[in-house]
């Protein structure tokens, strides 16, 4: 059907002297499509794609634009109320064809590349760069979901800023012992405890009758404290400590709650 069309641009090209390798590459386009064009063929893809590409050849070609269009039109659609004679439609092909032909090399910057591809890629970048940005934003709200979610047992105090900026720069320290006062050692005290943390620990001590102390512990550190009879233990972190009464270890029942209480007497726990 479309023979005419097709001997005009191969016509023209060799009345070039292009290659159709010479001519695809000039024009941008795959040497598959200029042989299809050549032979007949233009379903090779969509029609604005067809289309744009006959002009691009066209012109490279030197034909008349407006003709070729034409006469590809009335090839394609045949059935129409003036029916087009075959003879009248070769002849505007070969007097196209035997238009004075201009310096083909003046097409081989590439101006005569589709606008609509142009488009189609420049919306293909754009659909990546979107993808990939909404990739990384889902990546880093997931980490803040994951910071956020993490929840510590340890008791939250308000205290005041210089004490916790002393206790921050006390957690690089290396733990030492505590002064001989500290232990708050009496004649009448009979029981001495030492509480150390394997990790951060709220303790809340009550030695016999007097009023409850609350300490924050860190990893490595620990407290020393002595009563007569007893002592009234309440850990927030019951797992993260080891108690030694008198220089023994005290076994916290294996089944307990992270939350602990408990009574300490020279007996043990009770």
């Amino acid at each position: 059907m479309f023979e005419p069309l097709a001997n005009q641009l191969r016509e023209a090209r060799e009345k070039a002297g292009l290659s159709k390798q010479d001519a695809a590459a000039k024009i941008r386009i795959d040497l598959k499509f200029l042989e299809a064009m050549e032979e007949g063929n233009f379903t090779f893809l969509a029609e604005v794609y067809v289309k744009a590409f006959l002009r691009d050849y066209a012109r490279l070609l030197d034909l008349d634009e407006k003709a070729v269009m034409k006469t590809y039109q009335m090839l394609k659609e045949p059935a129409v109320p003036s029916p087009v004679d075959a003879a009248e439609v070769t002849s505007v092909a070969e007097n196209s064809a035997d238009e004075t032909l201009s310096d083909a090399s003046a097409a081989s910057d590439g101006s005569f590349v589709d606008e609509s591809l142009e488009r189609a890629r420049r919306a293909d970048r754009k659909k990546m760069m979107i993808s990939g940005a909404a990739g990384l934003l889902i990546v880093i709200a997931a980490l803040l979901y994951i910071l956020v979610s993490e929840r510590s047992d340890e008791v939250i105090t308000e205290r005041p800023f210089s004490e916790v900026l002393e206790q921050n720069k006390k957690r690089f320290e290396e733990p030492s012992l505590p002064e001989k006062d500290s232990l708050a050692v009496t004649v009448s005290d009979s029981l001495r405890m030492r509480i150390r943390a394997n990790d951060t620990v709220w303790v809340s001590i009550t030695p016999d009758n007097a009023a409850a102390s609350e300490y924050r512990l860190f990893p490595g550190r620990y407290i020393d404290i002595s009563a007569a009879e007893k002592f009234a233990l309440h850990l927030g972190n019951s797992y993260a400590v080891m108690i030694e009464l008198n220089g023994r270890t005290v076994a916290l029942p294996p089944q307990r709650a992270r939350v602990y209480k408990a009574i300490l007497t020279a007996r043990g726990v009770e």
